[in-house]
């Protein structure tokens, strides 16, 4: 997997949390990082999770320009705006940042295990279907709390 994302704090924290559930990550920060990333890396990309609005090119964009030179990986874009402004592609599923652990790791594994489709796809609110006490409260083990830090849901906590 390839995680496109300019704000570092974000992109260790997704990078900590996709490790820690068995994925194989290649981290960039830009479009050109993960240009020169994907050329330089020899084993199949499955998933492009790229953050929708960067400096010098837009999640989408990058999306792609990647499929140029790397036809299969499926695309997540997370993004802070709102999924009416991120606007309309059939082949990229799109995560509403802040997101909590669970909600990152559920969108990944809902994309990798679907096919492509033909309509737009939006990862739902997983706040509406968590678990009794689990993500409740004010964002709880979302990326932006206030202390840096990111409760992960499974007992572990993550500073930044």
């Amino acid at each position: 997997m390839l995680v496109v994302e300019d704000d570092g704090q974000v992109r260790d924290v997704a990078l900590a949390i996709l490790r820690r559930h068995g994925y194989l990550v290649i981290a960039a920060c830009d479009g050109d990082e993960a240009w020169q990333s994907c050329q330089a890396h020899a084993h199949p990309i499955h998933l492009l999770l790229t953050d929708l609005v960067m400096p010098g090119i837009t999640g989408r964009e990058l999306a792609h320009r990647l499929r140029g030179i790397r036809p299969d990986p499926k695309v997540l874009c997370m993004s802070g705006y709102d999924a009416v402004e991120a606007g309309e592609d059939p082949d990229i599923t799109y995560l509403q940042k802040p997101f909590t652990a669970i909600e990152l790791v559920t969108a990944v594994r809902r994309v990798l295990d679907t096919e492509a489709l033909s309509t737009r796809r939006q990862i739902p609110d997983m706040q509406q279907n968590a678990p009794p006490g689990f993500g409740r409260g004010p964002r709880e083990g979302s990326y932006s709390s206030p202390d840096r830090s990111i409760r992960c849901g499974w007992g572990d906590i993550c500073r930044w």
